[in-house]
């Protein structure tokens, strides 16, 4: 098995600088004010050098809204790991969804995934792509989690992808409240007692 090339490590260096580049430019200024000249000069690229690597501005921006997501992941992935297999864990299924929500939660009150992922994505993306990338790192987890939670025999999760759906949904809506608040650190802890109040419902009652 053979290394990358040279050529290849550039091109992936290149496109890493314009991600960041334009992360910068779109959580200051938002998608609209955003071109893809000042991109390219904050990369420090040719606006051709740019155009090799994303063909349009919606579809730089797509790539910008995925990085964002796939590091939000990253992180509550591995504080998962943490709460469910290093010794001294709570290993309760449980802990591991209010870590996951409180990290989803606390990255809605940041300004860049904020004016990114909640304010311009479903504009920008629409409503179905939008979805469907939300769907694609989130709605696995959450149906995991929920499994886990029906495993302990304390909990009755319905069977099928609806349960997931609904609190994914449930969750877009936090997230936006949480962004548009005054507090949104008051608000942020609302959102997450309320998603953890409809998750309760799924209880075993005697």
């Amino acid at each position: 098995m053979t290394g990358k090339s040279r050529r290849d490590l550039y091109a992936e260096q290149t496109r890493a600088a314009v991600i960041e580049a334009a992360t910068a430019r779109f959580a200051t200024v938002g998608y609209a004010a955003t071109t893809m000249d000042a991109i390219a000069e904050d990369a420090n690229i040719a606006k051709g050098g740019l155009y090799h690597h994303f063909a349009s501005k919606a579809e730089l921006f797509e790539a910008v809204f995925i990085d964002l997501e796939t590091s939000l992941l990253s992180e509550v992935e591995k504080a998962g790991e943490k709460i469910w297999d290093e010794p001294g864990g709570s290993h309760d299924p449980l802990d591991l969804l209010s870590t996951g929500l409180d990290m989803f939660l606390a990255a809605c009150a940041e300004p860049a995934y904020r004016r990114i992922a909640l304010q311009d994505a479903p504009g920008v993306l629409g409503q179905a792509r939008y979805r469907a990338i939300g769907e694609s790192f989130y709605l696995a987890g959450l149906r995991e989690g929920l499994a886990l939670l029906t495993a302990t025999g304390r909990y009755a999760v319905p069977p099928g992808d609806l349960p997931a759906r609904m609190i994914l949904a449930a969750l877009g809506e936090a997230g936006l409240a949480v962004a548009d608040a005054e507090d949104p650190e008051a608000e942020r802890q609302r959102a997450k007692d309320v998603i953890l109040r409809l998750m309760d419902g799924f209880r075993v009652r005697d």
